[in-house]
């Protein structure tokens, strides 16, 4: 299934992040949306939440998704500010930060540092 591009925000203690081969190896695992689960972090539910509330789900392979797993949290926004109110959020809950179907693959973490 092809996600295009869309926003991860994910629980640092849980999932590789150190080399960006590790952590892609993890997300095409995690990608298989097998952990539908509602549960996850106090930070990653916060960013959910938060998200959730000023990008409401929307109808459409286009519209607004969400999918929430006990390591991360995957959210499909296709409205203007999205991406930075999402890239910004994570980075202030303590959260990694990486936007699917980018033409440059990279991990950001919470100290502004980037994993390549």
């Amino acid at each position: 299934m092809s996600v295009g591009r869309a926003f991860v925000a994910f629980d640092l203690e849980q999932v590789p992040h150190d080399d960006i081969q590790d952590f892609l190896y993890w997300f095409d695992q995690a990608a298989e949306f097998d952990d539908d689960s509602n549960s996850t972090t106090k930070e990653l539910t916060t960013w959910y939440e938060t998200l959730y509330t000023q990008f409401s789900p929307s109808p459409g392979w286009d519209g607004t998704k969400y999918f929430v797993a006990k390591d991360f949290v995957w959210a499909r926004i296709n409205a203007p500010g999205a991406e930075q109110t999402a890239r910004s959020l994570a980075h202030d809950l303590g959260a990694g930060f990486y936007v699917t179907g980018d033409k440059k693959i990279q991990v950001e973490l919470p100290d502004g540092s980037i994993v390549e």
